[in-house]
């Protein structure tokens, strides 16, 4: 069946962010894989794709998500690549959160899709629209760091940590970005090599700018501490030396330094995948 313009301009109902109804997705045969009774999916593929005519773009991709009771700070404002934890408050409930998966994308033929209208109960706001674009785009374009460096933080039991960290913030921090070695990829070997890295906690200026600080500057004394304690012995760095932890707005933050800085995602990874050591002083 072919789509007629009648049918192309009433899949100008859908946009990047909409989500199914709980009948159209149970019509559409998706359910998702853990709890079917919570299946949420989203809409993903840009406004402008979603009306081209079927010949040129038969299918609209979307997420099979799920409603959550309650979000982790490591996956709010596109910490991880791979899983966001995204409110929706745009729509006639407002206390609705969605949990997305980059594993669970699907395509959805338009021909079905014209048939069903997104749902009025959950919306995305401009600002969560645009996260979830942030969020999708960083899937392709991401920060690796070296293998060894991503095997210090392992090996001196700071990567968890560094994890609980950033899922205290409760959605105050809008991101984090790290400048390691001055931008150059080395592979550094033994301990007396150090890794040189400066973190940036960029926190959000919206809704409560005061709040947003006081955490981001939390976060970066427990930062400080952290590598304080586990790369340092007698007053001396060893393995990764901590430069500096600054906290800053995204009204401070300039595109121009961002460009320079590789973003720190909480699911970072070498360009290796490989099980690392247990942490220093634990069992394996």
């Amino acid at each position: 069946m072919t789509l007629t313009m009648d049918d192309v301009a009433q899949l100008n109902d859908w946009r990047q962010g909409d989500v199914l109804t709980t009948e159209g997705a149970k019509t559409l045969g998706l359910s998702h894989p853990t709890n079917a009774d919570d299946t949420a999916v989203v809409i993903i593929s840009h406004d402008c794709d979603i009306v081209q005519h079927e010949d040129i773009e038969p299918t609209v991709e979307a997420i099979v998500g799920r409603e959550i009771a309650a979000s982790d700070g490591n996956y709010q404002n596109g910490k991880s690549s791979r899983t966001l934890h995204l409110p929706f408050t745009a729509g006639s409930d407002p206390r609705i959160t969605i949990e997305l998966s980059a594993m669970l994308k699907c395509q959805i033929r338009k021909i079905d899709l014209f048939k069903q209208h997104p749902t009025l109960t959950v919306k995305p706001s401009a600002a969560e629209r645009r996260t979830l674009q942030r969020w999708l785009s960083s899937r392709y374009f991401r920060s690796a760091f070296p293998d060894e460096f991503v095997a210090r933080l392992s090996k001196y039991g700071i990567d968890e940590r560094l994890k609980r960290i950033f899922a205290g913030s409760q959605g105050h921090l809008f991101a984090v970005y790290a400048d390691l070695d001055a931008g150059a990829d080395v592979e550094r070997n033994g301990d007396a090599d150090l890794y040189t890295l400066s973190i940036y906690l960029i926190h959000a200026a919206e809704p409560d700018l005061a709040a947003s600080a006081r955490t981001a500057e939390s976060a970066k004394a427990k930062i400080e501490g952290l590598f304080d304690e586990r790369c340092k012995k007698d007053g001396k760095w060893f393995g990764i030396e901590l430069e500096g932890c600054y906290a800053y707005s995204m009204q401070e933050m300039t595109l121009f330094v961002a460009e320079k800085l590789r973003r720190w995602n909480t699911d970072y990874l070498s360009l290796r995948q490989k099980p690392h050591g247990p942490m220093i002083g634990e069992s394996a």
